[in-house]
């Protein structure tokens, strides 16, 4: 029973691993490894279009403003993913 609940645990860890990378990817267009506030704004407004939401750029440029924790004008992966998991934490 352990090992399977150890089993259980490393998949969901790999999972969510894969899903943050995933998020980076998508939003990385031409993939140089970081993520640049032209792609950022693109993307969001591809996803706020997809969810049938108003796009807002004011709020999009705000969110990359704060995940650019080195204040580099670009966000690298570990930026975006501390984003992500900032956003899981903020829906519990």
């Amino acid at each position: 029973m352990k090992k399977i609940i150890t089993l259980i645990t490393c998949t969901l860890f790999a999972f969510s691993a894969q899903a943050e990378w995933d998020m980076f990817k998508a939003h990385d267009l031409d993939k140089d490894g970081e993520v640049s506030k032209e792609e950022w704004t693109t993307k969001r407004q591809k996803v706020a279009d997809n969810k049938g939401k108003k796009y807002n750029e004011k709020q999009a440029m705000k969110t990359f403003k704060k995940a650019d924790t080195d204040d580099s004008g670009t966000l690298s992966q570990e930026e975006v993913e501390a984003l992500q998991a900032s956003w899981k934490k903020n829906k519990k």
